[in-house]
Formats: structure tokens, sequence, C-alpha cells
């Protein structure tokens, strides 16, 4: 009976070395794809660094020049744009780009560089008034202030600020977009005449007097009685009288 039992377990011992060995050979498998997955992983993730890096420096970049043209001083680049930018030689529709940080693509630091780009928005409101058309002083004073109003700060420009940066052959663009708005004068033209209003009535008064100390040129009863009094909205040359809006953020 002892002899038959260890007959049994020799042959079951013979059978299970086999199946070890399938084992062994398996795991040695699943090891080499996980060291090959571990690999491919690791060469992503060196790939996608440098593209990461190029993002924030892109970004952070934007950001800057973004609170910079947002602030409603003219120092940095909104007096650039305002005083060289948004002047000749530089031509509408057309992309300029401008180093910011000269060096090689491949430099860990980075390359940056920005590229602008405006275009002149259709504006300059005008408006005409017949006076012959039975309106009332009131009136007239009334819808002349309405239309002040509105043409007080209007877009003259809209400009596109592209922020290109380079990492290690890696590369990334963050674009914003703004518009800039002046601060406008209305003048009045009647009977070939030009001249500014004082707000709220029909006192009108010679360009030559912006702060209307003088007396008045033309009033209610001095205006004609037949005629047109024409109103066009003319941009500040001072370049205080303009801002930099940002339209990604919905600036008003």
């Amino acid at each position: 009976m002892t002899r038959r039992l260890r007959a049994c377990l020799c042959s079951r011992r013979g059978a299970a070395l086999p199946l070890v060995l399938c084992l062994g050979a398996a795991l040695l498998a699943l090891a080499a794809v996980l060291l090959a997955a571990a690999g491919q992983l690791g060469a992503s993730a060196a790939r996608l660094l440098p593209q990461e890096q190029a993002y924030q420096l892109a970004r952070t970049f934007s950001e800057r020049l973004d609170a910079d043209l947002c602030a409603g001083t003219p120092t940095g680049i909104a007096e650039f744009l305002t005083t060289r930018f948004l002047q000749s030689p530089y031509a509408d529709d057309t992309a300029y780009t401008f180093t910011a940080e000269p060096g090689d693509a491949a430099d860990p630091y980075g390359q940056l560089s920005v590229t602008l780009q405006r275009r002149l928005l259709a504006w300059g409101p005008q408006a005409a008034w017949d006076l012959g058309a039975g309106l009332s002083a009131g009136e007239l004073a009334a819808q002349m202030d309405a239309f002040e109003h509105t043409a007080a700060e209007l877009a003259d420009y809209e400009i596109t600020v592209t922020v290109n940066a380079a990492v290690s052959g890696a590369a990334f663009s963050y674009t914003q977009r703004y518009e800039r708005r002046v601060v406008c004068r209305v003048a009045y033209t009647v009977a070939g005449q030009v001249y500014g209003r004082r707000a709220g009535t029909l006192e009108f008064y010679p360009l030559s007097d912006p702060q209307m100390l003088g007396p008045p040129a033309l009033t209610a009863q001095t205006l004609p009685d037949r005629g047109q009094v024409e109103a066009n909205g003319e941009p500040s040359a001072a370049a205080a009288d303009s801002r930099y809006v940002n339209l990604e953020k919905g600036g008003s």
C-alpha cells in the first residue's frame, strides 16, 4: 500500500513540473511587456514636458502683457501700441513678429516672440438735424446730448496679440484680442463753420475756445431758421485718452 502511494505522488510531481515552467515563462513575458510599456510612457512624458513648459511660458507672458495693456496707463506695451504700432509704417491686416527673448528654440529656458496684427474698425459717427423740422430747442439739445453719449468713446482698432514660446523643440502660441477705445469729441458744423457745444444747451463755441470760457458764437436764438446742424465724432489726439479692452474676457 505504501509503495503504491509513493508511486502516485512521484507521478504527480512529474506532471506539475511542466505547469510550473509554463507559469514562469508567462510571468517573464508579462514583465517584458510591462517594461516596454513603461519605456513608452517615459518617452511620452519626456516629449510632453517641453510642450507643457512652452504652454506655461506662452500663457504666463501673455497674462503679463494683458495686465500691462488693461492697466489704463500709457506705459509698457500700451505705450508701444499707441505711439508706434498703430502709427505708420505698420500696415493694417499684416502680422509683425517681435522677438522678446533672443536665443535658440532648443534653449531649455525657451524662446519668446510676440506677433501683433491690427485691424481698422469702421467707425466715425455722424448725425444731422434739420433746423426747420419743427423741433423745440429742448428737443434738439436732448437729441444732441444722446448722440454725444453714444460717441463719447469709440473703438478704432482691433489688435491681435499672440505670444509664441518654444522650449527644446516644442512650441505653443497663446492669442488674445483687444480693442483700442478712444475718447471722442463731437464737432458741430453750422453754415460751414465748426463749433463745440455746451452739453444740455444750444450754445455753440468756436473750437479755438475748447473750455468755452468766452461768449457763445451761436445760441438757440441766433441759429439759422433753415439748413442743417451736422455732428461728427473725432478721436482725441492724446494717448492718455485711449484704453485697451480684452475681447476674450468680455470687456466693456
